[in-house]
């Protein structure tokens, strides 16, 4: 079955009769376009639009896509689940032309500096809204993994700062078993960093300086809530809300909860992970000088502070 128009369709006429495939699942249906639709466009069931080898969703394991000029054809064969379409989805990093990430691109041998250059110029690209969240991953002391995002809030030659509630899982992870990993990904600069060290709480003092500098309705939210603990509803939470907002209606701010404060994340390793379309991705890694990790001018290298630095396969 083949159905042939001069221009994009719309999402509305692709869900037409016009255009329904209603043969066997063994028969192929083609539609055919003079103009590429957009990518990502909505299709009747059964039908998905790729724009050549850049689109952002994969066709059906027996479906194919051909173009020459304007001219877009598409066929369907048997439709697939979405969990089985997963594995075709595929997008180009870089653009056209490869841009890797060498040693001598480094703007610092220091990996804190490194980290911060990647960090501003994510703040930078308007494509990311919250440069500063990352994957947090902890270990339970019989290795148990668990992850979560969460929201760094600070970052400095001392480590990495982050708050959350002291009766959480992360917290009663951290206490048995005090290291963690984290991981940002910056999509749109096909870039990501891995830290991973030791972690230590924060001061009270520390804490509470930052508890006092967060908005009193986040202060609130943080009271309320016995993190990680089972509730029966939403509406606990909102009654707890309205009490506390009626109870400091009055004041600026909240005091600081007992069982609410920061972890320090002091870094052993940091990897600057840099995206290519071929899959030949860069990896940079940089490591706490061991005995056994000195430098040898050919697979680890001297950095500054006490650091040596490799790449690594991808």
């Amino acid at each position: 079955m083949s159905v042939g128009v001069r221009a994009a369709p719309s999402v509305a006429a692709l869900s037409g009769r016009a255009l329904s495939v209603r043969a066997a699942p063994s028969v192929r249906a083609a539609l055919s376009v003079r103009a590429a639709p957009s990518v990502g466009a909505v299709a009747p069931r059964g039908w998905l639009w790729q724009a050549g080898s850049v689109g952002h969703w994969p066709l059906s394991p027996r479906a194919s896509l051909g173009a020459s000029g304007r001219r877009w054809r598409m066929s369907v064969g048997e439709q697939s689940s979405v969990g089985e379409r997963v594995s075709a989805m595929r997008k180009p990093y870089r653009g056209d032309e490869e841009q890797t990430f060498e040693e001598s691109h480094l703007s610092s041998l220091d990996p804190i500096q490194q980290f911060e250059d990647w960090f501003v110029a994510a703040t930078k690209c308007k494509e990311i809204g919250e440069a500063n969240a990352v994957c947090v991953a902890t270990s339970t002391r019989d290795g148990k993994p668990s992850a979560r995002m969460m929201l760094l809030k600070g970052f400095g030659k001392d480590g990495f700062k982050l708050y959350t509630n002291y009766l959480s899982r992360k917290a009663g992870d951290l206490d048995s078993n005090p290291f963690a990993a984290l991981v940002f990904y910056w999509e749109p600069l096909n870039r990501s960093v891995r830290v991973e060290g030791r972690v230590q709480r924060l001061s009270e003092h520390e804490s509470e300086e930052y508890f006092q500098s967060r908005p009193k309705s986040s202060q609130i939210g943080a009271t309320i809530s016995k993190q990680s603990s089972v509730i029966p509803s939403r509406e606990i939470l909102t009654k707890k809300n309205a009490e506390l907002e009626e109870q400091y209606k009055d004041a600026e701010k909240l005091p600081k909860p007992s069982f609410w404060g920061g972890y320090l994340l002091v870094p052993d390793t940091l990897e600057f992970w840099q995206g290519q379309t071929n899959r030949v991705h860069d990896r940079i890694v940089f490591r706490r000088a061991q005995e056994d990790m000195q430098p040898d001018g050919l697979l680890t290298h001297e950095a500054v502070s006490g650091w040596v630095y490799q790449r690594l396969s991808p």
